[in-house]
């Protein structure tokens, strides 16, 4: 069977426009399965890339009106810290510390008698560090003198305290003398002891 002498126009019309629409069916479906349905899929995956990329900029743009409320709550929280750091220090800071506790006697007229620092007591994220100190005077004046340490912008506990009358006490001099534990305390950052 040769095809030399075949012609489309000795095919039957009825058979002609079957095989027209098989070429148009099978053209079609390799159009659709080459080109039309990898760039359906395509378009798919990009709108859903584009969905997610919006619900991360809604977030983001709620974050970022947020932004302002977030600065004001971090500055408040870098002022608390350093008021924290004022009562709770990084170091032991004995000389200002003994001063400060040494003007607070002598204007309420106390004689101290003894000021003996303790070793630091290492806790969780603070060690304290308790000062023995004896002093002489009378009561009024110790009660202003432990008022007035409480008033510090350092943090200072004073316990076990001691009061005991003084024999043969001057007619104007100390009345008592009283002993007592000082504890103040020390921010300890991950280095350990200040």
């Amino acid at each position: 069977m040769a095809l030399s002498g075949f012609s489309l126009s000795d095919v039957p019309v009825r058979q002609q426009l079957l095989l027209f629409a098989l070429i148009l069916i099978g053209g079609g479906y390799f159009f659709y399965s080459w080109y039309v349905q990898p760039r359906r899929a395509e378009v798919q995956r990009q709108q859903q890339n584009i969905e997610t990329l919006q619900t991360q900029v809604q977030q983001a743009q709620l974050v970022q009106a947020r932004l302002p409320q977030f600065q004001k709550e971090v500055e408040q929280q870098r002022r608390e810290l350093q008021q924290f750091r004022t009562t709770l220090p990084d170091e032991k800071e004995t000389p200002q510390l003994m001063r400060r506790i040494q003007n607070l006697a002598v204007a309420n007229n106390l004689n101290i008698k003894t000021f003996t620092p303790q070793q630091v007591n290492r806790k969780d994220f603070y060690a304290d560090w308790p000062i023995q100190i004896a002093l002489e005077g009378s009561f009024h004046n110790l009660g202003e003198f432990f008022e007035r340490v409480g008033q510090l912008d350092r943090l200072v506990n004073v316990n076990d305290l001691t009061i005991r009358a003084l024999e043969d006490a001057p007619p104007r001099g100390p009345t008592i003398a009283a002993t007592c534990t000082a504890t103040t305390f020390v921010f300890m950052d991950e280095g350990g002891a200040s």
